[in-house]
């Protein structure tokens, strides 16, 4: 990571773990991608290992694990927040000057999420805002005034993308990093920054997108290069390590939700790198994305969704 006290940071909040970098401009990016070939698609730079800066990474990454007893929750997400910036910005009497900028992304273990279809074309944005915050109230049970809300209406007008956090952990972080002296652009999940950046890669007729962590399972449906449904699965252990296993589990998903109609498409594959071939078996096609396919921690993942 940057020396430099007003280098704007890249932060990723897993379940269990917290990772710091450096948040990176779009031209940083695109420079990226012409070094290494890369398809527009593939806008993630996500470090191959924490300790050990790649070239033409600024430097090395700070990872922190939460206390065991605290995983899961949202003072461990809090109090892990709290030391991994106090070992990038020193003590509050010592700072000085503008406050660090920094873009942060949440483990989706924090969200819920949804793909909503109906006419929304001429609805008001205050009313896609009530609709959204009525659906994560009623069906999963929420405090309406305890979450809040986020969505994007899908090209088309028909289909509404939306997520919901916890209200507390979003001021908690706010709270936690403006002691800090930190300043947060950008706070959002993980699975909405991913959709965004594989949008491009995701070109077929009907396509499944798996993102795959180490205890979550999300397959999200594209139709004509539209999100059209969602659903997610818990992982328990070692589910995520077989390949074959998991074919199963998204075979139970597709049973259930209303994507089995998608099975006849190409499976894209990003998250943890998981083999490809029980899918190309079981579907027409299966491609890992290598942009987004990694073996790193979770908190570094989506500390690369962040940069």
């Amino acid at each position: 990571m940057s020396r430099s006290p007003t280098s704007t940071l890249a932060i990723g909040i897993g379940a269990c773990d917290l990772a710091i970098g450096t948040h990176h401009s779009r031209l940083w990016h695109a420079w990226q991608r012409m070094r290494r070939g890369h398809a527009p698609a593939s806008s993630a730079t996500l470090p191959r290992e924490p300790d050990a800066p790649q070239r033409g990474t600024p430097g090395a990454d700070v990872t922190f694990a939460m206390d065991e007893a605290l995983r899961f929750t949202e003072p461990g997400a809090l109090e892990v927040l709290g030391r991994g910036l106090a070992s990038v910005t020193g003590a509050p009497d010592k700072q000085r000057g503008s406050p660090r900028r920094a873009f942060i992304v949440l483990d989706d273990a924090w969200a819920h999420h949804a793909i909503l279809r109906g006419d929304f074309r001429s609805v008001r944005t205050r009313e896609l805002g009530d609709i959204t915050l009525a659906y994560f109230a009623d069906t999963f049970g929420l405090d309406a005034g305890a979450i809040l809300t986020r969505w994007q209406l899908q090209r088309g007008g028909r289909a509404l993308f939306a997520s919901a956090m916890s209200r507390s952990l979003h001021d908690g972080i706010l709270e936690v990093s403006a002691a800090a002296h930190v300043d947060v652009k950008h706070l959002t999940v993980g699975l909405p920054e991913c959709l965004d950046q594989v949008r491009r890669g995701v070109d077929d007729h009907k396509a499944l997108l798996l993102v795959v962590t180490e205890t979550l399972l999300q397959v999200v449906a594209a139709d004509h290069g539209r999100w059209a449904a969602y659903d997610a699965q818990r992982l328990f252990a070692d589910d995520a390590a077989d390949a074959a296993r998991l074919v199963g589990i998204v075979d139970h998903v597709l049973e259930r939700s209303s994507m089995r109609q998608q099975e006849d498409g190409k499976v894209y594959l990003c998250g943890l790198a998981v083999d490809p071939a029980p899918f190309q078996e079981r579907f027409s096609g299966a491609l890992q994305l290598p942009a987004f396919a990694t073996a790193d921690p979770p908190a570094v993942r989506l500390m690369g969704l962040a940069q």
